[in-house]
């Protein structure tokens, strides 16, 4: 994670160490296989530009599994509702807020695991905050 040029370690849970597993052995240099080995990333910038590149490509790919699974409901071959709100790598960043907040965290919490530098930016990300949490939170009070 590169959000505000600050780096952040984590410790690793059994869930990120399963997803890792299935990528160990793909490459020496990254952890995910979607930059090639082969190029030479010392310039930032290049580096920059092949992510956001990759980026793309991958919320394309996301669109189109989107469609095949929309079609698969409609035919009735799979028992779930359509999708029907964007699906990218930045849009999980929000469901992920609001899981956690849902889960518990609070903004602060979810402010440093989202390595926002302002609360502000966080609760963006929380502008769909349902009635329920705030049912939770007043129980919490009272």
């Amino acid at each position: 994670m590169n959000k505000n040029d600050k780096g952040f370690s984590t410790q690793l849970n059994d869930h990120q160490r399963e997803i890792l597993s299935r990528y160990s052995g793909e490459s020496e240099d990254f952890i995910f296989p979607f930059l090639d080995c082969d190029n030479d990333y010392s310039d930032p910038i290049e580096l920059r530009r092949q992510i956001s590149s990759k980026n793309v490509l991958t919320n394309r790919n996301l669109k189109k599994l989107v469609e095949i699974l929309n079609e698969k409901v409609e035919k009735k071959e799979l028992a779930a509702p359509k999708i029907t709100e964007k699906v990218s790598f930045h849009v999980s960043r929000h469901s992920f807020a609001q899981h956690a907040v849902e889960s518990g965290l609070d903004l602060y919490e979810l402010m440093q695991t989202l390595r926002h530098s302002k609360l502000e930016t966080t609760q963006k990300y929380l502008k769909g905050l349902d009635e329920e949490l705030a049912d939770k939170a007043m129980k919490k009070v009272f």
